[in-house]
């Protein structure tokens, strides 16, 4: 059993392979949630760091 074919759960290993239909949907749905969690944190890390700049321009702006 390869590490794609495996999940673990509160430490308990599972075989993907004998997992039934709905539990599948479940996994890929677990995986795309995590996919958009990462983006969302991408996302708002970009966000700050564009905040930051606009901040540190207008302080420069105000020191006129």
């Amino acid at each position: 059993m390869t590490e794609e074919n495996k999940l673990t759960i509160d430490d308990k290993e599972y075989d993907l392979s004998s997992f039934t239909v709905e539990q599948k949907t479940y996994t890929a749905q677990l995986r795309d949630i995590s996919i958009q969690q990462d983006s969302l944190i991408m996302r708002f890390d970009q966000l700050e760091a564009a905040k930051s700049v606009f901040i540190s321009k207008l302080k420069s702006s105000l020191e006129i």
